[in-house]
């Protein structure tokens, strides 16, 4: 193999190797994140726990229906983020934002068959947030804190019922 001959060889595994880093850490939409599958007019309802971190007795449950237009307006806050997959190699640097809740939900849609297909997602103010696909699959992406706190803020605008935490009659026992 000639010196010509190697330079290019080595020229098209740098070329290979940028593009799949480029392809593993490209931005994805929120469609790409949840999958295959994902069309938004077959969302039934938006289930959305805001667990409060100072006060696990202020804890509130939001479900946004379809044709709801705070629903409209959810869908129109996570279509706009940009989600960066991360890979856990180390740890993720940044600053988080001091949220009141931790944002905690499922997109239920239409019934297929025996069940209702779900993806779950989770922001806590830090930059990496956990969704699911259709298929069951979590990963963490890396979001932007102000697209969490906006999010939060149409959450807590709208009817919701309190969440109690669960009391025990009796201590449970293990044997």
């Amino acid at each position: 193999m000639t010196k010509k001959q190697k330079r290019w060889l080595a020229l098209g595994g740098v070329a290979l190797a940028v593009g799949l880093l480029a392809w593993a850490f490209w931005p994805r939409t929120f469609a790409q994140t949840v999958g295959e599958g994902y069309d938004p007019s077959q969302i039934w309802e938006m289930q959305v726990t805001l667990n409060d971190v100072a006060d696990p007795d202020r804890s509130r449950a939001v479900v946004l229906s379809a044709g709801d237009p705070a629903l409209e307006e959810a869908l129109s806050i996570l279509n706009g983020q940009r989600y960066r997959p991360i890979y856990h190699w180390g740890a993720i640097t940044g600053k988080s934002v001091p949220l009141d809740y931790y944002i905690a939900g499922f997109l239920v849609f239409e019934k297929e068959g025996d069940g209702y297909p779900a993806s779950f997602f989770y922001f806590s103010g830090n930059r990496e947030a956990v969704l699911s696909r259709l298929d069951g699959e979590g990963r963490s992406y890396r979001v932007e804190q102000a697209f969490q706190q906006e999010l939060l803020d149409l959450l807590l605008a709208q009817p919701y019922t309190q969440k109690n935490p669960v009391e025990q009659e009796e201590p449970m026992t293990v044997s």
